[in-house]
């Protein structure tokens, strides 16, 4: 199924949940990331159980320190 992943279109798995997308996309490192799907923002707690769809609309947003 195809999703798109920071506007990007990813062929995936199917089904698949968020964990799941994060480890065929090989992101090692979440802390101080955010996920949002759909427009949605998915607690880390719900990653592992959040499925999903075909067309859905993932940003990954990651945290980064400055000054």
């Amino acid at each position: 199924m195809t999703v798109y992943v920071n506007n990007e279109p990813i062929n995936i798995d199917n089904p698949i949940t968020i964990t799941g997308l994060l480890t065929q996309l090989k992101v090692e490192h979440t802390r101080g990331s955010a996920i949002a799907v759909n427009h949605k923002v998915i607690p880390k707690i719900s990653w592992e159980m959040h499925r999903l769809f075909e067309g859905d609309k993932i940003i990954i947003i990651k945290a980064i320190q400055g000054g």
